[in-house]
């Protein structure tokens, strides 16, 4: 502090507690009920193609060019 003197000390009067009491959740697997029935469907394709090319840059629709430069 400006002014303080050298020997200017600050003191908690009591001491901090630090992090929060401990809370344990048990988890346990779901059982789904005896009889039951799934169906799952895996779709596999050879090749895969994506929907918008990788590294492509549309930037002259929005690009006037000057006429002098």
């Amino acid at each position: 502090m400006v002014g303080a003197p050298e020997a200017a000390t600050t003191v908690k009067a009591t001491a901090l507690e630090t992090g929060l009491p401990v809370v344990a959740t048990e988890i346990t697997p779901v059982v789904a009920p005896v009889g039951t029935v799934v169906m799952i469907f895996v779709a596999l394709d050879e090749t895969t193609v994506a929907v918008t090319p990788l590294k492509v840059t549309v930037f002259w629709l929005g690009v006037v060019l000057k006429a002098v430069p």
